[in-house]
């Protein structure tokens, strides 16, 4: 696995599993990392159908529906994550899976509610937040790109994602909802955030 050798990782995983089935969970979890850096995209569709028909698995699920997408078989995707919705709902990477279907079918409105869904479930993840506040703005529902970009700022704040990319699309935000008659909270909240961009890393 360190050495990067993915074929070599495919093979002693089939070893390991015939061999000691008890490791056969995590061997699986291997086996599928291994094919998708390989890009065999027909034999990791064949495995993780066979995971899933012999034990449907959350990581399976959407490892394969993320498969799927990247083939283009959307609705092939779509089923299988509403099938998983039905399974496993408190899952948030379901719900980020159904909203990267809608957003390649262009849908933002459709992508926008899986993704409000999922971080009703996980609202503290930066990736997440950064999702729902770029597709928020695209659907020109202000106050919704608002609150996720300041969230995204905040959880950024102490961590290794800290960004300035994140402030300048919260100062975006902020900017649109000026208009003609700005509100004089809006533009504190934008001049701090300027100001903080330009302390961190300027």
């Amino acid at each position: 696995v360190h050495k990067g050798d993915h074929q070599a990782v495919v093979e002693a995983c089939q070893q390991v599993i015939r061999e000691q089935p008890k490791y056969r969970p995590q061997c699986l979890r291997y086996q599928v990392k291994a094919l998708e850096a390989l890009g065999q995209d027909r034999a990791l569709e064949k495995l993780l159908t066979a995971i899933m028909a012999d034990r449907p698995l959350p990581w399976a699920l959407v490892a394969l529906a993320d498969l799927y997408r990247r083939m283009g078989q959307l609705d092939k995707a779509e089923n299988l994550l509403e099938q998983g919705v039905r399974q496993f709902p408190m899952l948030p990477m379901i719900y980020d899976g159904l909203a990267a279907v809608y957003r390649e079918r262009d849908d933002l409105p459709k992508a926008q509610q899986w993704l409000e869904q999922g971080l009703r479930i996980s609202p503290h993840v930066l990736h997440r937040q950064i999702e729902l506040g770029t597709v928020a703005r695209h659907n020109q529902d202000g106050e919704t790109a608002l609150k996720a970009w300041r969230q995204a700022v905040e959880l950024g704040r102490n961590s290794v994602f800290h960004s300035a990319e994140n402030h300048l699309n919260l100062a975006a935000t902020l900017n649109d909802q000026l208009g003609d008659n700005p509100d004089p909270k809006i533009t504190l909240e934008l001049r701090q955030t300027l100001n903080e961009m330009e302390q961190t890393w300027s």
